[in-house]
C-alpha cells in the first residue's frame, strides 16, 4: 500500500512540473493585453496666438467600440486642455490651447486590460479611428484658430496599437505575439485654411516583439 502512495505522489509531482509551464504561458497570454494611443503635434512651438487654438483628432476604436475610457485622459498636456467632444463626424479628442505662446501638445495614453478576451484583435483591419472613411482609408482632423506663417506647417501624428490578439490564447510563445498598428500623419502647409482635413491611414501587419 505504501508503495502505491509513493508511485502516486511521484506521478502527481511529475504532472505538476509538466503542467506548470503551460498554465503559466496561458496566464501570461490572457492577462497581458493592452492598447496605446499617442497624439504628437509639431510646428507650433513658440508661436504666439491671440485666441485659443483647437485641434480635433480621431479617437481609437476596436471594431466599433471605443478603446479609450474617458477616465484615462489627462486633463491637460503642455498647456492644452484635453477632452472628448461630439462632432458631426463622430466623437473626437479635443486639444485646446490655454497659453498665448504655444507649446507642442504631446499625448500618450496606455490602457491595460485584465484579460486578452477584452480585446480579441486578430487583424489590423479591426483597428479604426472615430472619423474614419473606410472606403477611402482616410480619417478627419480639424484645426482652428491658427494662422501659419509662410513656409510654416503643422504635423499631427496619430498612432494606435494593440499588443493582444485572440490567437494568443492558443499558448503561442511570447516572442511570437504580434503588435497591430494604425497610424495617420497630417502635414498641414501654411496655405491650408482652418477646417476639416482628410488624412491617409496606414495599417501595419503584426510584428513580434
Amino acid at each position: 500500500m505504501q508503495k502505491k502512495w509513493i508511485i502516486l505522489a511521484i506521478f502527481l509531482v511529475l504532472f505538476a512540473v509538466l503542467l506548470a509551464p503551460l498554465l503559466f504561458t496561458l496566464s501570461v497570454n490572457i492577462s497581458d493585453a493592452s492598447i496605446s494611443y499617442t497624439v504628437s503635434v509639431s510646428g507650433l512651438e513658440n508661436r504666439t496666438v491671440s485666441e485659443p487654438v483647437t485641434i480635433l483628432v480621431p479617437l481609437p476604436l476596436i471594431h466599433t467600440t471605443s478603446a479609450l475610457p474617458a477616465e484615462k485622459l489627462p486633463a491637460t498636456t503642455n498647456g492644452w486642455n484635453v477632452s472628448f467632444v461630439e462632432t458631426e463626424h463622430g466623437q473626437m479628442l479635443s486639444l485646446t490651447s490655454t497659453e498665448p505662446v504655444l507649446r507642442n501638445p504631446d499625448l500618450s495614453v496606455w490602457q491595460h486590460f485584465s484579460s486578452a478576451f477584452d480585446v480579441q484583435v486578430t487583424n489590423a483591419s479591426q483597428l479604426h479611428l472615430s472619423t474614419e472613411n473606410r472606403s477611402s482609408q482616410t480619417a478627419l482632423v480639424h484645426l482652428s484658430g491658427l494662422t501659419l506663417p509662410e513656409n510654416g506647417h503643422v504635423v499631427i501624428d496619430i498612432s494606435f496599437q494593440t499588443s493582444s490578439k485572440y490567437e494568443d490564447l492558443l499558448m503561442q510563445p511570447n516572442n511570437m505575439r504580434g503588435i497591430y498598428r494604425l497610424s495617420a500623419i497630417a502635414s498641414i502647409p501654411s496655405d491650408r485654411k482652418s477646417g476639416w482635413i482628410a488624412v491617409p491611414l496606414t495599417r501595419q501587419p503584426p510584428h513580434s516583439y
